[in-house]
């Protein structure tokens, strides 16, 4: 898709990815930054067409993760740590880490699906849908 005449800095990137049912903690690398390049993310979308309910021992939760740096919480069903039922085929709007650092990738980073298990759950098929700005 060619850039647009007054967008010659950045570039949008849409990116998605659908994971299988998972019934473990599960991280799951989903792209690298490009050699020479910085990436920004925008938005983080989280859609589960079957949905999970709420738990306080069997739950999961759901982050977008740089190596440890958390860039944006999904969601989380641990109703003991303050989580909530996972609608079904709705979307949730991931929460953007409050540290605008945190929200950036330098050359070879690599973004990942981070989606941990607490007791015995199992998280049916999703998408995650990831907005930002190639640099």
């Amino acid at each position: 898709m060619p850039r647009r005449p007054n967008n010659t800095d950045r570039e949008r990137v849409v990116m998605t990815f659908d994971h299988a049912a998972l019934t473990a903690t599960t991280t799951t690398k989903l792209w690298k930054c490009p050699a020479g390049r910085k990436f920004q993310v925008e938005r983080a979308s989280y859609i589960n067409p079957t949905g999970l309910t709420g738990d306080i021992t069997n739950a999961f939760a759901g982050a977008v993760q740089n190596g440890a740096t958390v860039m944006a919480t999904l969601f989380n069903t641990d109703t003991d740590a303050g989580g909530a039922t996972l609608a079904a085929d709705t979307f949730v709007e991931g929460v953007l880490s409050a540290t605008l650092a945190n929200r950036w990738l330098a050359a070879a980073d690599v973004i990942s699906l981070v989606a941990t298990e607490t007791g015995v759950q199992t998280l049916p098929i999703g998408r995650l849908v990831l907005e930002g700005f190639l640099y």
